[in-house]
């Protein structure tokens, strides 16, 4: 028979999983959602833009927003900068050099502040340490 405090661990495991998946997706909203931030950033206002008089109806959450949204296409943009099927289907190859600067915008520049979190986040955890002798 298991002991409980293996239900400890697992209820504690059952929140970091939970996080880990409403920050999913949370990325996936973000990131088909590009074409409307995109319209935003374009109009300059997250309001309402007419198109015909090129007026738009500023909000003072523009101020935050907009910036924030241009910062965000401009990751997206970086990792969609990289699209290896393209150039494999019409039969060009994918040089070292490209190898390097994909690993290093993606893997390094995009993955690295999340994994450089996730360590700190569980070395203070200490999961599998023991909590004391008896």
């Amino acid at each position: 028979m298991p002991h409980p405090s293996l239900g400890v661990l697992f209820a504690g495991l059952g929140l970091l999983l939970i996080l880990a998946a409403f920050f999913a997706v949370g990325l996936l909203a973000v990131v088909f959602s590009t074409k409307t931030i995109e319209s935003a950033v374009t109009e300059g206002t997250l309001g309402h833009f007419n198109a015909e008089t090129g007026q738009a109806g500023r909000l003072p959450i523009d101020v935050v927003a907009i910036p924030v949204f241009k910062g965000i296409l401009q990751v997206i943009q970086l990792a969609k900068g990289f699209s290896p099927v393209d150039s494999l289907s019409t039969g060009r190859s994918i040089t070292w050099s490209e190898l390097g600067q994909a690993f290093g915008e993606i893997v390094l520049i995009l993955g690295g502040p999340f994994a450089l979190m996730g360590m700190g986040i569980l070395t203070r955890r200490e999961l599998a340490t023991a909590q004391g002798t008896q």
